[in-house]
Formats: structure tokens, sequence, C-alpha cells
């Protein structure tokens, strides 16, 4: 399965989730879970994007980040994301390819048992989502 991150480096948001996608990489990734982390940045930093990289040395981001364009193109660039104006928007893919969840935004931990809630259920969805996959694989199903 594949969670894929629509974020900016320039968003407080986005900090407050990338160490928790890396630590769900880095314990979900030998059981096939693929984190991308799509960056879209601020027109001054196309060019040179020295915050992004400053972002994931920060977070010792072992998964793939890349730089996706301006901020303002994000709508052309992921047209199939209607409207999409909230940073992070994280997509879970399932192992067949399909969009299984869109979560908008991400908590920090000032919001307390909120936050709380929202690691837990999202770590609960990835661990389902491979669960899932890796059932059909046992059943000789094509992925």
């Amino acid at each position: 399965m594949v969670v894929i991150d629509v974020m900016g480096s320039w968003r407080p948001n986005c900090h407050d989730e990338a160490p928790f996608l890396q630590s769900l990489y880095a314990k979900y990734h030998a059981k096939g879970l693929e984190v991308v982390a799509l960056d879209f940045e601020q027109p001054d930093q196309l060019a040179d994007p020295q915050r992004l990289r400053v972002f994931i040395q920060r977070y010792g981001l072992q998964y793939t980040v890349l730089l996706a364009g301006d901020r303002h193109d994000v709508n052309a660039k992921l047209p199939q994301a209607v409207n999409l104006d909230a940073w992070p928007t994280t997509f879970f893919v399932g192992r067949d390819g399909l969009v299984k969840s869109v979560h908008v935004g991400f908590t920090n931990p000032g919001s307390g048992p909120r936050d709380i809630e929202t690691r837990a259920g999202v770590e609960r969805e990835v661990a389902e989502l491979l669960a899932a996959g890796h059932a059909r694989a046992n059943r000789g199903h094509r992925l």
C-alpha cells in the first residue's frame, strides 16, 4: 500500500505530520508500506529548495519526497483531487491501486486527546490496509 502525502515545507501541520509518517514508514515498510510526499513549495523555493532539504534532514525522512512544483499549481497537477486546498492532504492507496481514504489536515501534540486519536486512527488504517493486501496475496490473487 502507498501513503501519498501532499505537503509543503512551509506549512506547520506538515511539520507535525512528517515525523509521524517517518515512524509509520520505519515500522511498516518491511510489511509493504511505501510513503511518497509530493511537496508543493512557495515560488522562491523552487530554484533552490533549501527549506525542503532542511525539512527532510530535520525529521530524518527516509521515504520518498518529490518536489512537485509551485503550491499554486497543486490543482493543475492533481486534477482528480478536486479543489485541493488543505495542507497536508494524505491519500491512502491500497495494493489494488485504488484510493481507500483521504485525510485532510493533521493535528499537533497541542491538540491533546484529538492528536492521540488521529495518530492511532491513521496507524490502525495503515495496519488494516496492509493486512487486507497480505490476505489477498496469500490467497493467490493478483495484486
